[in-house]
């Protein structure tokens, strides 16, 4: 919860991540970010995305079927 709440400052997406993330939901989480051009900065805009409850997770599912 601690790395969550860490991403909860407005973020400027200067990059475009969000795009390409949600253009590749749903994945696992590590295979979100390496799904675009830039995995680790994709994976700290995932985990402000799911902050602010623009990508999902089902924790009820196991595997790729539970990000949305």
């Amino acid at each position: 919860m601690d790395h969550l709440s860490s991403q909860r400052r407005p973020l400027s997406d200067r990059l475009g991540l969000e795009g390409e993330l949600l253009a590749v939901a749903p994945l696992r989480l590590g295979e979100l970010g390496a799904a675009t051009r830039l995995p680790t900065v994709a994976r700290a805009h995932a985990t402000h995305l799911l902050w602010q409850r623009h990508l999902g997770v089902d924790l009820g599912v196991r595997g790729s079927e539970g990000l949305s």
